[in-house]
């Protein structure tokens, strides 16, 4: 996130709370690593929110993710933003993502192909499922599909998509087309930076999700 939609989130997150015996209360420090982050506990857990700031970038991604698991030790991750989905105003929850222009591009005899998608049919794949991130997930589809059925509300008529992004070095406006060619996969959506933040998790042993 970048720093206003992160000062926002920790402001209605506490606002959220408000009434709460423990209400959370959240102060920006500076990362070793040179990221922003607000740290409070709630109940039980430590909740950790972070920004990278201007930063945008699988690679800016992928560094400032594994800064943040080593220097932070955090048991699971959430990534929250926006994607490039099948219909404005869906929530998208993935335990994975896949790397579409990953692999090899060789000949076949009659064209180029990838070879990632010679070899099995899919994609080079990264997640960093486990039992926590699992549950958070599905808490996550649970109240988003609550939410989906108020009146009013802000995900009023949202439908819920379960799967993976597909992660290219750009941002794509033919959103729908590539999705229609990732029709074999389990892809219900685009983000740039979803590869890198799941692989740089999975190396490091770290669950992690993304709700957008």
């Amino acid at each position: 996130a970048k720093r206003h939609e992160f000062d926002e989130f920790c402001a209605c997150f506490m606002k959220f709370f408000e009434n709460s015996p423990n209400r959370p209360v959240f102060s920006p420090e500076q990362g070793g690593g040179g990221y922003v982050f607000a740290k409070c506990a709630f109940n039980t857990v430590d909740i950790i929110v972070c920004t990278f700031g201007s930063l945008q970038g699988p690679v800016e991604c992928a560094v400032r993710t594994s800064q943040f698991i080593i220097e932070q030790k955090p048991t699971a991750l959430l990534m929250t933003g926006v994607a490039g989905g099948r219909r404005l105003g869906d929530v998208i929850v993935a335990l994975s993502a896949f790397a579409p222009e990953s692999g090899r591009r060789e000949w076949s005899g009659r064209s180029y192909e990838d070879r990632n998608r010679l070899e099995n049919g899919s994609y080079q794949t990264t997640t960093a499922d486990g039992e926590n991130a699992r549950q958070i997930a599905e808490q996550a589809v649970q109240a988003a599909k609550q939410k989906a059925q108020l009146p009013g509300g802000p995900l009023h008529g949202a439908e819920i998509r379960i799967g993976s992004f597909a992660s290219y070095n750009q941002v794509r406006d033919d959103v729908e087309l590539v999705l229609r060619d990732l029709s074999s996969s389990p892809t219900v959506g685009l983000e740039m930076e979803a590869f890198a933040f799941f692989h740089a998790a999975a190396l490091l042993k770290c669950q992690a999700l993304a709700v957008v």
